[in-house]
């Protein structure tokens, strides 16, 4: 039992940090975006298997073409994404893209992302165990590159509300699934 409860907490701390491309509104387009982005990043987007205290996590963003979208927190025990435990967590958000922002690194340019994640949930077994609400808007940088997401985080403040302080350089990535 002390497992899993070391493996659920591993997977509320992933899910808090795992919206990597920030907060805003109710979704949909906004004002200066480029169209050609939001079509690029409608679908599922897998990342890497992340080892953290001896177990590993894996999560899957997905982007509707109405501003929503949701995250999947998968656990696993040991190293390598292996062995499945049998929870997961979803968090449900709403996104909207703005204008282009210089960034540094693998690609010169990124789109402002916002977004604002309504609620949550823990699935064990098919049904919901534990549920919540959303969190603040949070501000972050998106980017899609030769099929892979890049999302960008504030190094000081993974959690970014604020607007004004929105991060120039991507910290994590994702495969299209």
């Amino acid at each position: 039992m002390k497992r899993y409860l070391t493996i659920y907490s591993i997977l509320l701390v992933c899910g808090l940090f795992i919206a990597g491309c920030g907060g805003g509104g109710g979704g949909g387009d906004s004002s200066g975006e480029s169209p050609g982005i939001t079509a690029l990043i409608i679908g599922s987007w897998r990342s890497d298997c992340v080892v953290a205290e001896g177990n590993s996590v894996d999560h899957i963003y997905t982007f509707n073409s109405s501003g929503q979208g949701n995250i999947k927190v998968y656990g696993y025990t040991g190293p390598g994404c292996s062995a499945q435990v049998p929870s997961h967590k979803i968090i449900y958000f709403n996104y909207s893209i703005g204008a282009t922002v210089p960034v540094t690194g693998i690609v010169d340019i990124a789109y402002e992302m916002s977004i604002n994640r309504t609620s949550w949930e823990v699935i064990a077994n098919g049904v919901a165990i534990l549920s919540g609400g959303g969190s603040p808007t949070e501000y972050g940088i998106v980017a899609v590159d030769n099929n892979i997401l890049y999302t960008g985080l504030g190094v000081d403040s993974p959690n970014n509300t604020d607007a004004g302080n929105r991060p120039t350089t991507f910290s994590a990535f994702y495969t299209r699934e």
